[in-house]
């Protein structure tokens, strides 16, 4: 139990980046270990894509009415590695640029909001552009791409002409 409370103790006391990557870590986690334990046990998957779909945000209106919580869920939610990599590495990235000039307590509403929209948005092309109509039922969303981008948008908004150096790029 001393582990758990260090833990614990750790959360409690960290900034608001370093809570939402350890949140969107621990689901993801969570997700491959489940993956690994069924793959392994020689059942089929079944269940845990049925899990992630509750978890997902869908496009279909009748889904989303039976789902409310897919609007906050979805951004917790990641099935590829690479997909949650790229997230939490842009996450802490401009969360710390975030939490320098506008405080950490913002940045987990700026997220929340910004993924919330981001999903919104998500619903609204779904259900009104015509291009959509053959996939609308088996449509879904997962991952924290809108609220990250809704982070580094919010920053690059608020200080335009801050200078980034990129690795392995020189000019």
């Amino acid at each position: 139990m001393r582990f758990i409370d260090e833990i614990r103790v750790s959360f409690t006391r960290s900034e608001g980046v370093f809570r939402l990557m350890t949140i969107n870590i621990a689901i993801f986690l969570l997700i491959s270990i489940a993956k690994l334990v069924f793959f392994l046990a020689g059942s089929g998957s079944m269940f845990l894509d049925n899990v992630v779909m509750h978890l997902a945000l869908r496009s279909y209106i009748p889904a989303i009415l039976t789902q409310p919580w897919s609007l906050f869920t979805y951004m917790f939610v990641h099935v590829n590695f690479i997909h949650i990599l790229f997230n939490m590495l842009i996450l802490f990235w401009t969360g710390k640029i975030f939490c320098e000039y506008l405080g950490s307590s913002r940045v987990v509403v700026v997220y929340v909001l910004g993924a919330i929209a981001g999903g919104i948005f998500y619903m609204l092309a779904y259900n009104i552009f015509p291009a959509f109509s053959n996939s609308i039922t088996a449509s879904y969303l997962i991952g924290a791409s809108a609220g990250v981008l809704a982070i580094l948008v919010a920053i690059a908004t608020y200080v335009p002409n801050f200078t980034i150096h990129l690795l392995f790029l020189v000019r």
